[in-house]
């Protein structure tokens, strides 16, 4: 009787548990979703700002660009009325988004105008920075100038406010209640849309508003976009996902964890192959030629790396770069490749003192205490001159300009003589405002520019808005992936400093390459 009301009792009890533990587990999972529901919703509102954001910094560049485009003279200038003011006129033409140009002698204060209203000079600052609105008699709309200097000229931009309303006013269809531009060294706000835009704008109500999202400007200096959301909206049919999610539970589960499994078994294995191959040093360098179009000789050679597997098979970095930085191992093979590039070329660089080595770097190599002391190790070592040495850093792998740890490190290598070059200039969203922050030595234009020379294709026509910002900036240029003829004399009429491509030398191993700079000498 007593065994048997025992087992009752615990038949009793288990329901009890099992239930008290289920409704426990369910709490926590709807609690989890809740939280995290909020959470996707403020990411994504923040994505959306942030998206926002770059596309007026888009905007903005794009017009800055034009200032680098236009080419005059002094003599030009002064000449107004006959030279200067007709291209002034055709730029303005060309862009409808403008609605004057002027420009202006920083020193004299002569200009040459458009418009019959003279703008007045700010600031004498190279980077672009926006100003007003303006609201001068007799005119119907308000305007901003959008100035910047270039040498000894201010380059002035009018846009009419209702541009700025376009390009920002689709973040007001997105889910904001306001958006402002705000000048953070006056404290003001400079524009805005949406609610209560009509108010006087001191910038106080929008800088103590604990749910406001800023999003800084890379290409205007001191300029933030300040977005407002609109009150967050919860859904009823939250809660019947959250139940369909509990009723499947079971099979999703079990498809992602067969998926995860697949998926981790291909990520592990070629992290395990990568890490077995840095212990057994099959990594190794290749060369491929740089040439001094100046001087007509070759004065250096990127280092590309290969992964030999074999005597015969080699895997190409296409392949395992991604999965190398994702892993952090790419800091490893970066530092075995050094090493070996070092020790192969240590009597070229001793006979040629002009030449130099270019190793591709990430911005994880510059956050790394580790890499940074054994690169130093490794010059010292291998007698290696700083002024030797290039640091190619691709535009799509760089840093925001306030990440001061990197730029630190940069500015270390610059003032013990190393170079610093940006790589595939073109293909990222790096600005002109953003260069003139980092203290690059040379800019690699991308091959995809280079292989449209001759082409008509669009990308054509940036090649020459890309030499001219690179000279404004003094940054030597690279021409990457050149294979013609046709690319060459285009890029030697331009003045570039230096060429790289099949056109001149494909990659080659150390053997080939100290052939090669014997049939040079």
């Amino acid at each position: 009787m007593t065994h048997f009301s025992g087992r009752t009792g615990v038949h009793k009890i288990l329901p009890v548990i099992w239930g008290t533990l289920s409704l426990f587990i369910l709490f926590l999972a709807i609690f989890y979703e809740w939280q995290s529901y909020r959470e996707r919703q403020i990411n994504k509102i923040t994505r959306i700002a942030e998206k926002q954001a770059f596309q007026f910094d888009e905007f903005i560049e794009n017009l800055v660009q034009l200032n680098f485009a236009l080419t005059f003279t002094d003599r030009q200038f002064r000449q107004c009325q006959s030279n200067l003011l007709p291209q002034l006129q055709e730029l303005l033409f060309n862009n409808p988004t403008l609605s004057a140009i002027d420009v202006t002698h920083h020193q004299d204060k002569r200009s040459c105008s458009t418009s019959d209203f003279q703008s007045p000079i700010f600031s004498n600052k190279p980077a672009p920075h926006i100003h007003g609105p303006f609201e001068p008699a007799g005119k119907t709309q308000s305007f901003y100038l959008l100035q910047n200097r270039i040498g000894t000229y201010l380059h002035t931009l009018y846009i009419l406010k209702q541009v700025i309303d376009e390009a920002l006013s689709s973040g007001i269809r997105s889910g904001f209640q306001r958006i402002a531009l705000y000048d953070v060294t006056h404290r003001k706000i400079i524009w805005a849309t949406g609610e209560k835009s009509n108010e006087t704008p001191d910038g106080k109500d929008m800088s103590n508003q604990t749910n406001l999202i800023q999003v800084p400007l890379q290409t205007l200096d001191d300029l933030q976009l300040l977005f407002t959301p609109n009150p967050p909206k919860y859904h009823i049919d939250f809660f019947y996902q959250e139940i369909i999610i509990i009723l499947t539970l079971i099979f999703l589960s079990v498809i992602v964890y067969l998926a995860l499994r697949r998926f981790l078994n291909k990520r592990l294995s070629l992290s395990y192959a990568i890490t077995n191959s840095l212990k057994q040093n099959h990594f190794a360098p290749i060369y491929q030629p740089i040439m001094d179009m100046v001087n007509n000789r070759v004065c250096g050679v990127e280092v590309l790396v290969r992964w030999q597997i074999a005597s015969d098979k080699i895997v190409m970095p296409d392949f395992f770069i991604e999965e190398a930085e994702a892993t952090g191992l790419i800091i490893p093979i970066t530092t075995q490749l050094i090493e070996k590039a070092f020790s192969q070329c240590r009597t070229l660089l001793t006979d040629n003192p002009q030449f130099h080595l270019a190793v591709n770097v990430s911005a994880n190599h510059f956050r790394d205490i580790n890499f940074i002391n054994e690169f130093y190790r490794l010059c010292d070592k291998y007698h290696i001159l700083p002024q030797q040495i290039v640091l190619e850093l691709t535009e799509r792998q760089l840093f925001d300009k306030d990440d001061l740890t990197s730029i630190s490190f940069m500015n270390e290598l610059r003032d013990k003589g190393f170079s610093l070059a940006i790589d595939d200039f073109g293909t990222g969203h790096a600005s002109i405002n953003y260069l003139r922050h980092l203290p690059f030595n040379y800019l690699k234009i991308d091959k995809i520019f280079i292989q449209a020379i001759g082409t008509g294709a669009i990308t054509e026509t940036l090649n020459q808005a890309i030499i001219n910002m690179a000279n404004s900036l003094n940054i030597a240029i690279i021409a990457e992936g050149v294979e013609t003829l046709e690319q060459y004399n285009y890029l030697k009429q331009q003045n570039v400093d230096y060429i790289q491509g099949w056109y001149f030398a494909k990659a080659m191993n150390i053997e080939q390459l100290t052939e090669f700079m014997q049939e040079q000498a």
